[in-house]
């Protein structure tokens, strides 16, 4: 175990008489915003050129803090892939609250036989850093969740998402936010070196805002929609290289 990590072991036992009392009072104050309403799939209206792409994780997937998902994650992503490259783009979300790697990849099934993405955008980790997941077995689980995916879907691109700045949840007390936070980069860091073992896997560090006001939706937790637009930007700037060229 390295330095970080025998610091939040220590750390996080010393505290956790604290970090339990503020989880409970935590839960019971935030508000709970629904998930993105309307469809979970749809098409920006490009050249003959066609690309898939599947947005696939948690509440951010979801679109918790956005109206509906063409201001959520995918939308935002699907319109920049699309401004990009001229292609059209269709777009699908498979998405929960509350959903870990293990439990997305126990929803697979759920997906239609014929999913057949050209680009794979999995958004995680904020569940697994809550139920204090170890990196270790969070490697395990994603490793697990790609192959799986891929059995299924077929080869394509996978972005893997870093985690959300759980550092500057707004809805978040001290010390447990600080806590939170270095358990999300001891499973970043996971991310990103399984990243670097699997071909066509690639890890997509956070965007930087210096001023991180209006980033976040009411409830001190999920993006704005303003977040959305900057997040989904992004990732399609980090994936558009790895898309298959067409045409």
């Amino acid at each position: 175990m390295d330095i970080a990590g025998r610091f939040f072991a220590h750390g996080s036992a010393f505290l956790a008489p604290v970090l339990y009392v503020q989880g409970l009072y935590t839960r019971a104050k935030i508000a709970k915003l629904p998930e993105a309403g309307g469809p979970r799939e749809g098409t920006v209206a490009g050249d003959a050129n066609l690309l898939r792409l599947l947005l696939m994780g948690e509440s951010t997937a979801a679109g918790v803090g956005a109206a509906d998902h063409n201001e959520g994650l995918a939308g935002q992503m699907a319109r920049t892939v699309n401004a990009m490259t001229g292609a059209t783009v269709n777009w699908q979300v498979h998405a929960s609250n509350g959903l870990t790697a293990a439990g997305l990849r126990s929803s697979l099934g759920e997906l239609a036989t014929d999913t057949r993405p050209d680009l794979i955008v999995i958004v995680l980790g904020a569940n697994d850093v809550f139920r204090l997941q170890g990196p270790m077995k969070w490697e395990k689980d994603l490793r697990a969740l790609v192959d799986t995916i891929r059995e299924q879907c077929g080869f394509a691109p996978v972005m893997l998402s870093a985690m959300p700045p759980i550092g500057e949840f707004p809805a978040l007390p001290q010390p447990m936010r600080s806590v939170l936070s270095l358990r999300a980069q001891l499973l970043d860091d996971a991310t990103d070196r399984l990243a670097g073992k699997m071909a066509g896997v690639h890890f997509v560090p956070l965007f930087v805002e210096e001023d991180p006001s209006g980033l976040f939706s009411e409830d001190g937790i999920h993006p704005s929609p303003t977040c959305y637009a900057r997040w989904g930007r992004h990732i399609a700037e980090a994936s558009v290289d790895h898309l298959p060229r067409r045409g």
